[in-house]
């Protein structure tokens, strides 16, 4: 997606996570809206000023996504039957106290806001909180990224300002939002105190990564996983 796009969805108020629940207003000008209802029917334009295209729902009136979470256009093809062709979701959509990416719709608590640019970054009010997300897909060769491999970088970043300190880094199965999860909690106490909570969860693609931080003192204290069990999955 281009910069220019990803700008203009990050100050959209008020859109719905799910595509669903759209205000239709008589006469509203929809011609620089990424994302509208019009007749009855949900269009899509990747960026301000280009064309619209017609999102396909099921018998609901839901926008339909496939396995990897994009959204789908309706087109006729040239004998006249529907046909669908699939388009990444944006960076993110805000709604309210929700915001939504390509593989998940995660609620913020109250008085926290997301200031990611092209991706998902969450945080309280005084920036002492933190919730990033990051998708990894599979590498040229396959493989898919895991918690033993953070665990190799946790080592290799904070091992060197821990000199006379301690570097503490534990492994242990979680759940986040009902799904199998790895969690990784590192604690650094040293030249650079930090805490840091990382959750793994797989998909067939790829992986989703939350990484947690908040203040050294408050390390293990905050309920992150809380904020995470929000989470309503796309994919």
């Amino acid at each position: 997606m281009k910069k220019s796009t990803v700008k203009i969805i990050s100050v959209l108020g008020a859109l719905a996570i799910c595509l669903t629940a759209f205000a239709a207003c008589s006469g509203e000008d929809n011609s620089q809206k990424l994302l509208y209802e019009e007749g009855g029917k949900i269009y899509y334009r990747p960026e301000a000023g280009e064309a619209a295209y017609e999102l396909a729902t099921d018998a609901n009136g839901v926008t339909r996504v496939d396995e990897e979470g994009n959204l789908l256009w309706k087109v006729t093809d040239a004998a006249g039957n529907d046909q669908t062709h699939p388009v990444s979701y944006p960076s993110y959509l805000i709604d309210g106290k929700s915001v939504s990416c390509q593989q998940f719709t995660i609620t913020m608590p109250r008085g926290w806001k997301n200031i990611g640019y092209d991706s998902i970054m969450l945080r309280d009010k005084k920036d002492e909180i933190k919730i990033d997300y990051t998708f990894v897909g599979a590498n040229e060769d396959g493989v898919i990224p895991t918690a033993e491999d953070r665990v190799d970088q946790l080592n290799e970043l904070f091992a060197p300002n821990v000199a006379d300190g301690t570097l503490t880094i534990d492994v242990s199965d979680s759940q986040i939002a009902g799904r199998d999860a790895k969690k990784v909690v590192m604690v650094s106490h040293g030249k650079a105190d930090a805490y840091l909570e990382t959750y793994f969860i797989s998909v067939s693609s790829g992986v989703m990564t939350f990484t947690c931080a908040c203040e050294f003192e408050d390390g293990g204290k905050y309920d992150f996983k809380a904020i995470l069990d929000t989470i309503e999955y796309r994919i």
